[in-house]
């Protein structure tokens, strides 16, 4: 089990909102494909963002795969502080040994001041055959 380390700005989840943002870029790993397993997220106590209705942060592949989906309401919007844990979602779905690139899409804009928001992606690098 590997982990990356993603910390988010107000101004980076409010530009999700408009467009994918990076937010992790693993280095190659020869013959491996990586497939996520789960994504923890922590806001700390302070000021609540404000979250329009039904606005998500999902999390994408290089491909654009959905691989983890998470409810602004309820998280963002608190001014104490907030933790989840998000299981993906990998069961029948095929991932591929170029798999390097992570980004973050909102499907509302996020505004106000809120604190850095940390999220860590967990997953598994499975070593592949090759000639």
């Amino acid at each position: 089990m590997r982990r990356q380390q993603i910390s988010l700005t107000a101004a980076q989840l409010a530009a999700a909102g408009t467009a994918a943002v990076t937010v992790a870029s693993l280095s190659d790993a020869p013959n491996v494909v990586r497939v996520p397993t789960g994504l923890t997220a922590y806001k700390p106590a302070g000021t609540a963002y404000t979250v329009p209705a039904g606005c998500r942060l999902t999390f994408k592949d290089d491909v654009g795969a959905i691989l983890f989906t998470l409810e602004g309401k309820d998280f963002l919007d608190q001014t104490t502080v907030q933790k989840r844990y998000v299981a993906g979602a990998t069961a029948g779905r095929a991932f591929s040994s170029n798999g390097k690139t992570f980004s973050l899409e909102t499907n509302g804009v996020l505004s106000g001041a809120g604190p850095t928001v940390h999220f860590q992606l967990i997953y598994d690098e499975i070593p592949v055959v090759s000639d």
